[in-house]
């Protein structure tokens, strides 16, 4: 796995970093957000990163303690506005970022190798806590994410599919049918094969000032609107040089 950096992140802004895609598991995304493992902190000196996860994982025993122990936070509204509100030389959040998986658990049962299906349309959430925090948005790919893995499709397996989404619906996760590689490469097990992962982080997308607890809708969608035209010009700058294989069509979809 590799982190590229292709714009400056002033130490002197918030940010909410957006990952995409889900992926099985987001591995790119827990490499390059919970630990310093591709050099994050180098790369963006001044900037103190937390990567978001479900509220329902800090329930867990010994499970709950590992994902604290990396410094993993919940992705709950309150948690996300008292992150981006301290920290920083003044306590103002200044410096102060957090990484959130959009697309989340439902992406997760998209990711097929040599696609990239995107979550987005319908996912404003973000947006309307960027514009409440003023945090700038900044989109970030993980080209080969979507390869680590083989999954059953919907299309040949739609009872599999039926019983992942019902899953989602009740529990608000999802268990996909996956398999990866052996330990010696060669059999089948649930290790990730051996592929790049090549993460991006794009330009931010600066907001201007804090709009309170009710931002105006119209508001939300133009900078949703800009946020997507972002994801767009990234992946299109980046992905021949990335890809696994042929370049994949990205689908935003809701």
């Amino acid at each position: 796995m590799r982190l590229h950096k292709t714009h400056d992140l002033p130490p002197n802004r918030r940010y909410i970093l957006g990952y995409h895609p889900h992926g099985i598991i987001s591995h790119g995304a827990w490499c390059a957000f919970a630990t310093n493992a591709l050099g994050f902190a180098d790369k963006f000196p001044g900037i103190t990163n937390s990567l978001l996860t479900l509220d329902s994982n800090f329930r867990l025993p010994f499970y709950r303690d590992w994902i604290l122990a990396m410094g993993i936070r919940s992705v709950s509204k309150g948690s996300i506005r008292n992150t981006l509100s301290q920290g920083g030389p003044n306590n103002d959040g200044q410096g102060r970022a957090v990484t959130i998986v959009i697309g989340g658990a439902r992406e997760s049962l998209e990711a097929q190798p040599g696609t990239l299906r995107l979550i987005l349309k319908g996912r404003k959430g973000f947006v309307k806590m960027a514009l409440r925090t003023g945090a700038d948005l900044v989109p970030v790919i993980g080209f080969g994410e979507n390869d680590l893995y083989d999954q059953l499709s919907p299309k040949t397996h739609p009872m599999v599919h039926k019983v992942q989404m019902f899953v989602l619906k009740v529990f608000k996760f999802t268990i996909p049918a996956l398999h990866g590689r052996g330990l010696l490469n060669y059999d089948v097990g649930l290790m990730p094969y051996r592929r790049q992962v090549n993460i991006v982080v794009g330009k931010p997308i600066e907001v201007d000032e804090s709009y309170g607890a009710q931002p105006p809708q119209e508001v939300i969608d133009r900078y949703h609107d800009l946020y997507v035209d972002e994801v767009e010009r990234l992946f299109e700058a980046y992905k021949d040089q990335f890809s696994n294989g042929p370049a994949p069509e990205l689908q935003i979809i809701s």
